[in-house]
């Protein structure tokens, strides 16, 4: 089974949020963010460590592996998991290409992005990969530097009357970006693959690779109140996806203005 966690934090502050989970995340990432300069994107960065923490945690105990975390931390069954959040982080490393793996627990694989407001954690027993997009402004004649001549054929022709983008062009181009992006990210190559190496039979959630002839599924996952997004899981056999919201805990400030508030 595979589960897709995720974390929605519109309307957060971002300062708010900087200063909360800054030290709930892991040596390594804190590392890369002083090469990140926009706020916006050091709180991705960060909440994406701390969706690793409670994502792994989670799918151990969904999947009946909790006696694993209990003896990567050395502690019994009745510490509470507000203390396991805060004292336990999985350690990982980096493949040749840069995909991230678990260096303890090496049968469970993972994948995170972001996209605006948005955070995505997915786990499973197999090589897997996600991609999630916010639907933004798509800049004109995108389509034709990254996509097949196909696929940039059918988005013109969802472009509006006047030959403007709307919003169902702007869905789709997102659609099949995320598509490419999860492959890549599930094979491990990432940009270094090509997006030519590679052919998606969309009706059939498929993707072939055109050399190899290795294929691969994907699925699309938008939770309903995500309707601006597109988030596509990749894998290499098909199988069921929960998806499970977490919940962000209140930050200090958010804490200080209930209290003012009574």
């Amino acid at each position: 089974m595979a589960v897709l966690y995720y974390i929605d934090f519109s309307g957060k502050k971002t300062e708010d949020l900087l200063s909360t989970y800054a030290d709930k995340s892991d040596p390594e990432r804190l590392s890369k963010l002083t090469r990140t300069f926009a706020p916006e994107a050091k709180v991705r960065s960060l909440l994406a460590g701390y969706l690793l923490q409670v994502a792994v945690r989670e799918y151990l105990k969904e999947t009946g592996q909790e006696s694993k975390l209990l003896q990567d931390t050395g502690r019994n069954a009745e510490w509470n998991d507000e203390e396991r959040n805060k004292e336990w982080k999985p350690l990982y490393r980096y493949g040749e290409n840069g995909k991230p793996y678990l260096l303890n627990y090496p049968d469970l694989f993972f994948n995170l992005s972001h996209s605006k407001n948005v955070v995505v954690c997915v786990l499973s027993g197999q090589e897997i990969g996600v991609d999630v997009q916010k639907h933004v402004k798509v800049k004109e004649n995108l389509a034709h530097r990254f996509f097949t001549e196909e696929e940039s054929a059918f988005l013109d022709t969802l472009k509006q009357e006047d030959g403007s983008i709307g919003k169902d062009y702007a869905e789709w181009f997102f659609r099949l970006w995320s598509i490419k992006e999860s492959y890549i990210k599930y094979t491990g190559k990432g940009m270094k693959q090509g997006l030519e190496t590679f052919e998606i039979l969309y009706g059939e959630g498929r993707i072939t690779d055109k050399e190899t002839g290795d294929v691969a599924h994907f699925q699309e996952i938008v939770p309903t109140h995500l309707k601006q997004y597109s988030c596509i899981v990749c894998m290499k056999t098909k199988e069921e996806i929960k998806v499970v919201r977490v919940e962000i805990p209140e930050t200090g400030k958010e804490k200080d203005e209930e209290k003012t508030d009574l």
